[in-house]
This record gives structure tokens, C-alpha cells and sequence, in this order.
């Protein structure tokens, strides 16, 4: 408070640059934990520490679902010139609802099922898949490495005048209960579909 010659001069409150008061951090005096005379820049850091983990935190979680969320609420809608499907060709149980699919797998041993791409080109054309997610196999002796559920790159070829690219996926039986988003990439397009694991 500054005095003045006959009243009193409140002056003006400056927001916070850094939590724009919102009453988390223990430096400002929003905070239910603000001390005048303990809080200081090092509670600016801890916030600033803090806030960055939840960020992190978000946006791996944003990485994880967002794809799974737009395909199963038809917020993305694939291009019309390229897309993949997942074939059954051993008569798994598979039920498919557009980009989705629910399989049965064996709790024993791999299953395979297997990708095509429709290519919207009449030369050969390169088609690279990835996943969501990554996994890894045990030779059951404590050596493991990274497993490959799609095989990577694959090639297009002609068959009764549909450019098509086939690439095959075998799920674990350690998979049982999950979900996974499978991509294809072709040159800038990308299609997908959800797999839920049962």
C-alpha cells in the first residue's frame, strides 16, 4: 500500500507470467499454500517442473488414443484412394465393423491374419506398416527383442487389374485382451484400423 498526500494508492495487480494465477503455485498469492515470507522463486521452479510432467504425461496419453478415438467415432475418414483392410484367409473368429476389428486369437500360439493395401496406382508400388505400439518376445532363457506384429515394408503387384500389397501380422498369444491401431503408409497417405485383441 502506498501512502499518498491525503488517501491511500492501491497499486495495480501484474498477473503472473509463468502460472497466470491459477492459484497453483506456491509463489503467488492465490495459492491456498503461499507464505509471504517463505514462498519464493523456487516454488516458481517446482511448478514449472511440475506442470512440464503433466505435459509430457498428456501428450503421451494423446499419442496413444487420439487414433483410436477418431477412427471409432468416424472423425477419420481414410483416403479415398488408398486404403488397407486385414484379411482372415484361417477362418479366426473376426467380426468387423467398418475400420474396427474384434479377433479371437489362440492362447498357445501366434495367429496370423494378413494386410492388403489397395494401392491407387498400376506399377509397383512401396507400402511401409507400423503400429501403435511396440512389443517384445522372450526366447524364455531372459533374451528378448523387439517383435515385429507387422512385417515393415511390402510391395504392390497387379492382380486382375487391382494394384494390391500384402503384408503379414501375427499377434501373440500375450496380446489377449488389448487393442492395437495398425498403419499403412503409402508415399503421404495413411490409412488404419483398430484391432481389439480377444
Amino acid at each position: 500500500m502506498i501512502t499518498g498526500s491525503n488517501r491511500d494508492i492501491e497499486p495495480p495487480h501484474i498477473k503472473c507470467s509463468i502460472c497466470m494465477d491459477d492459484g497453483l503455485c506456491s509463489n503467488n498469492i492465490f495459492s491456498k499454500n503461499y507464505d509471504e515470507g517463505f514462498s519464493d522463486y523456487l516454488d516458481c521452479m517446482l511448478y514449472v517442473r511440475k506442470r512440464k510432467s503433466l505435459m509430457r504425461k498428456l501428450l503421451s496419453l494423446l499419442k496413444s488414443y487420439l487414433p483410436i478415438l477418431f477412427i471409432s467415432f468416424g472423425l477419420s475418414t481414410p483416403p479415398k484412394d488408398f486404403n488397407i483392410k486385414m484379411i482372415n484367409e484361417r477362418g479366426y473368429e473376426m467380426k468387423v465393423r467398418g475400420d474396427t476389428y474384434t479377433i479371437k486369437i489362440s492362447p498357445s500360439h501366434q495367429t496370423i491374419f494378413k494386410m492388403v493395401g489397395y494401392v491407387p496406382s498400376t506399377k509397383m508400388e512401396r507400402i511401409t506398416w507400423s503400429t501403435n505400439k511396440k512389443y517384445w518376445w522372450g526366447d524364455g532363457m531372459g533374451n528378448t527383442d523387439a517383435y515385429p506384429l507387422v512385417n515393415k515394408v511390402s510391395y504392390s503387384k497387379l492382380y486382375d487389374g487391382e494394384n494390391l500389397c500384402y503384408s503379414m501380422i501375427g499377434f501373440m498369444p500375450e496380446m489377449k485382451n488389448s487393442s492395437v491401431v495398425i498403419y499403412g503408409h503409402y508415399g503421404t497417405l495413411i490409412d488404419s484400423i483398430v484391432v481389439h485383441i480377444k
